[in-house]
């Protein structure tokens, strides 16, 4: 007796019970001789974040991870956030490797805020 398991085409999200498509992974096909294209790199590249995105998003959910522990100082007006690690709710990992001091009286341009789209840099990183 054959059985068989249908999958479902979206995964459930388990913090607010939204579905998110499950998106088809496309892996390459290496064989002995192949002329590696710039496309077979990002495609490679794509299909093992995508999965580890998946797992993340299915079986961990999203938050806080560890760390990321949010502090103010009211009189200066001065907001500490912890070094630490999170997952949003696509499955992406939020790394932030360093203390973050964030003084609210001080105006920031955009440019400041997003430093080559990878690091946030409010007033300093400690």
């Amino acid at each position: 007796m054959k059985r068989t398991i249908k999958l479902d085409k979206n995964v459930q999200n388990r913090e607010n019970n939204k579905t998110i498509p499950l998106s088809l992974f496309k892996r390459n096909n290496f064989f002995f001789g192949k002329i590696l294209t710039l496309a077979d790199f990002q495609a490679e590249q794509n299909y093992f974040i995508n999965k580890q995105r998946l797992i993340n998003r299915t079986l961990f959910g999203m938050g806080v991870v560890s760390g990321l522990e949010v502090t103010a100082d009211k009189s200066a007006g001065i907001i500490h956030l912890s070094e630490g690690f999170a997952l949003d709710g696509h499955g992406r990992e939020i790394v932030l490797p360093k203390q973050l001091v964030c003084n609210l009286n001080q105006k920031y341009t955009a440019k400041e805020v997003w430093q080559d789209k990878k690091l946030l840099r409010l007033d300093k990183i400690r």
